[in-house]
């Protein structure tokens, strides 16, 4: 159970930080994800990984 834990962890520290360059990963920087919304950039990526 440590370990998945310390995955966990590892992981959405991981996610943090490619929210903070999310820039890179959209298709059009200036407007994708600027908004505050339900799902927000972590949000989506948790989903896709299938953390939450």
């Amino acid at each position: 159970m440590n370990n998945f834990n310390s995955l966990r962890k590892n992981l959405n520290h991981c996610i943090k930080i490619l929210n903070n360059s999310r820039s890179l990963f959209v298709e059009n920087p200036n407007t994708d994800f600027i908004r505050n919304r339900k799902l927000d950039f972590s949000t989506v990526i948790n989903n896709i990984i299938c953390l939450e």
